[in-house]
């Protein structure tokens, strides 16, 4: 194999072995053609890296946020318990741990709502003896 030629193409002369005896296979590239086509191609690739990235981009935020939002859900939960609301459920329809966190939740709700109810019952009787001890004083 030989090279030769001006700085703006290069020769490259292949010999091959045939049935007719040796021939020569002469490849003429222009160097300056050849930089475009790689710049070209670098460029082709850099945007469908970009391109690519962004889409698997956009698709981690939007499967992210189909797994953490029942975790949301249960904060907010939480909150409504802090704030004192006892009467709402949470979806607990998910076969999963977080459907078993959300039906022990809602386990939670029930209980509360229970004690509150009591609490309320032990209010007024103790109010009703109040008035009782008062009327027999």
């Amino acid at each position: 194999m030989a090279t030769s030629g001006n700085p703006l193409t290069s020769k490259i002369q292949f010999p091959i072995e045939t049935e007719r005896g040796t021939r020569q296979v002469i490849l003429v590239v222009s160097l300056q053609r050849l930089s475009q086509v790689v710049g070209n191609v670098g460029r082709i690739r850099l945007f469908a890296t970009t391109a690519i990235g962004l889409i698997l981009l956009v698709l981690t935020a939007l499967i992210s946020r189909r797994f953490t939002r029942p975790v949301t859900e249960l904060a907010r939960a939480a909150q409504r318990v802090t704030a004192g609301d006892l009467q709402f459920q949470v979806n607990a329809s998910q076969p999963n741990e977080i459907g078993t966190l959300s039906r022990t939740f809602n386990e939670m709700l029930a209980g509360l709502r229970r004690s509150r109810d009591l609490e309320e019952q032990l209010q007024r009787a103790e109010r009703s003896a109040v008035v009782g001890r008062l009327a027999s004083g």
